[in-house]
C-alpha cells in the first residue's frame, strides 16, 4: 500500500497537467530588448541637449553615432553655424584647452555624416562639402594628419550626396591601429549603405578586420550586410550578457569601453574596470538599428 501512496505522490509532483505556452524570441529580438531597454534608461546619464559626457573631446563622434537612433540628442550644437566649422565639444575648447592636438578630425566628421544621413539632413552634408572645398580639405586647426579630410571620405561625402567625385583617388589600406580601423569601417559601411554595395578593397579591408577581430560586431555587420546577409555571428555579440545586460545599461563593471567597436578585443575596454561609470549602450542600439535598416537575416 505504502509503494502505491508513493507513485501516486509522484506522479503528482511530476506535473503532468498542460503548461502554459510560453512565448519563445529569436536571438535578435533579444538584442532588440536590450536596445529598446537602452534607449528607455538613456535619459537618466543624458546631459544638456541631450547629449552623453559632452565634454569628452571624443563627444561629437560618439554622440552623432548615438543620434543615428535618438534624433533628441543636439548634434548641431558641436558646430559653429557662422563658419560651419565643427569641433570636438559643444564649448568648442578641447584645443584651446590643450585637451586635444587638434580642434577636429576624421572620426568626429564620420560621425557628423552618420547623423546627417540617417537624420536626412543632406542641408548638413552640402554644408560640410562646401566648408571643405573653401579649405582645401582641411576641416579645422591642428595636423594635418588629424584635420584633412583625406579622399577616401570625401568621395563618401559626394556619394551620400548624389554627387560626382572628381577628386584625388582613394586607396583602402589597413591603418593597423585599432580605432583607426573602426573608423575606416565606419567609413566604408556608410557608403555602402548609401550604394547598396561595396568594392572588393573595402570587403577585403572587412573580412581582414572580422578576422582579427571575431568579436567586434560592427565588422561583422559589414561582411555580413556585403556577402551573403548571414548575420548570426554579429548577433551572437549583442546577446552576451557580459558586456551587453539585459535589464540595465552597461557599466564599467561589466567592460570599461564606452563604444566596443573602437578597440581591440585585447584592449582594456573589453574587461571590468573600476572607474564606475556608466555607458551609454549606443554601441549596441547604433548595430540592431543597421540590421534593422538593411533588412537582412537577423535570424541567421
Amino acid at each position: 500500500m505504502k509503494y502505491l501512496l508513493l507513485t501516486i505522490l509522484m506522479l503528482v509532483g511530476c506535473g503532468y497537467g498542460r503548461n502554459e505556452a510560453k512565448d519563445t524570441i529569436t536571438p535578435f529580438q533579444y538584442a532588440g530588448q536590450k536596445a529598446e531597454t537602452y534607449a528607455t534608461l538613456y535619459e537618466s546619464i543624458s546631459e544638456e541637449n541631450g547629449l552623453y559626457d559632452h565634454n569628452d573631446c571624443d563627444a561629437l563622434l560618439f554622440n552623432a553615432l548615438y543620434g543615428v537612433t535618438d534624433d533628441s540628442l543636439d548634434i548641431e550644437s558641436f558646430r559653429d553655424k557662422e563658419s560651419g566649422q565643427w569641433f570636438r565639444t559643444p564649448a568648442k575648447s578641447c584645443y584651446k584647452e590643450g585637451r586635444s592636438a587638434s580642434t577636429i578630425s576624421r572620426d568626429m566628421l564620420i560621425g557628423v555624416m552618420y547623423w546627417a544621413w540617417f537624420n536626412e539632413r543632406l542641408d548638413l552634408l552640402e554644408d560640410l562639402r562646401k566648408y571643405g572645398q573653401a579649405n582645401d580639405w582641411v576641416m579645422g586647426q591642428g595636423p594635418l594628419d588629424r584635420t584633412y579630410f583625406t579622399p577616401n571620405f570625401q568621395k563618401t561625402l559626394y556619394v551620400l550626396l548624389g554627387r560626382e567625385y572628381k577628386g584625388p583617388p582613394e586607396l583602402w589600406v589597413d591603418p593597423l591601429k585599432d580605432h583607426q580601423r573602426h573608423i575606416v569601417a565606419l567609413n566604408i559601411i556608410l557608403r555602402g549603405e548609401r550604394q547598396g554595395q561595396i568594392n572588393d578593397d573595402m570587403l577585403r579591408l572587412l573580412n581582414k578586420f572580422a578576422e582579427l577581430e571575431p568579436s567586434n560586431a560592427l565588422f561583422l555587420y559589414g561582411v555580413g550586410r556585403f556577402t551573403d546577409e548571414n548575420q548570426a555571428e554579429t548577433i551572437n555579440v549583442l546577446v552576451n550578457d557580459r558586456w551587453f545586460p539585459i535589464d540595465r545599461l552597461p557599466n564599467s563593471e561589466d567592460r570599461c569601453g564606452r563604444w566596443l567597436w573602437e578597440r581591440s578585443g585585447e584592449h582594456e575596454h573589453w574587461h571590468p574596470c573600476s572607474e564606475g561609470v556608466t555607458h551609454s549602450g549606443g554601441d549596441l542600439r547604433l548595430i540592431v538599428f543597421l540590421l534593422e535598416q538593411s533588412r537582412t537575416k537577423v535570424d541567421g
